[in-house]
């Protein structure tokens, strides 16, 4: 039931930025093609920016108000009592959604979509399952160790976007195909 309460934090936060990403997407691919490449990245950053505010206000909101927050969707006294042992895992995946969002605006502006399909497996197989596995089973976290190992793994798109934008091999790119 935590974890169902969670998922629907995810859900808000995924709502902006994706709004952010998608919107962001169609500018960067615009100033790619245009080759204004210096644009591309002022829209990446700005998208980062403006996630990182708005998934920062969400993940302060439950981090101080964790039993408010869990209440609004379920009101079982244990969901609740439990809500702040998921504090942790709901901030670093509601920040994840930052860098995700930013990351695939840029990848998939500059037409790169076989990067974020990669980044996207990466993500949700081998990194996702890995890293709860890991947290979970290895370290013995229990339930928490797997809540973490996922939230961690969501930062994973922006680490592969980030060393490619840093790379530079990007501006290289054709803007056709």
């Amino acid at each position: 039931a935590v974890t169902a309460v969670g998922n629907k934090l995810s859900i808000a936060a995924t709502i902006c930025t994706n709004a952010l990403y998608t919107a962001g997407s169609s500018i960067i691919a615009q100033n790619f093609a245009a080759r204004k490449l210096d644009r591309v990245g002022q829209t990446t950053l700005y998208i980062l920016i403006i996630s990182v505010i708005f998934t920062a206000i969400l993940s302060l909101l439950v981090a101080l108000l964790p039993e408010q927050i869990f209440g609004l969707f379920d009101s079982n006294p244990e969901v609740i009592k439990m809500s702040h042992a998921f504090v942790p895992a709901a901030v670093i995946s509601l920040l994840g959604f930052a860098g995700r969002s930013a990351a695939l605006a840029f990848v998939n502006g500059i037409g790169f979509s076989s990067l974020s399909f990669a980044g996207g497996l990466l993500d949700g197989i081998a990194a996702r399952i890995g890293l709860a596995l890991l947290l979970g089973e290895a370290l013995s976290l229990g339930v928490q160790g797997y809540w973490i190992g996922s939230a961690l793994a969501g930062h994973m798109l922006f680490v592969i976007g980030a060393v490619y934008y840093f790379m530079g091999t990007w501006k290289k790119r054709s803007a056709i195909g």
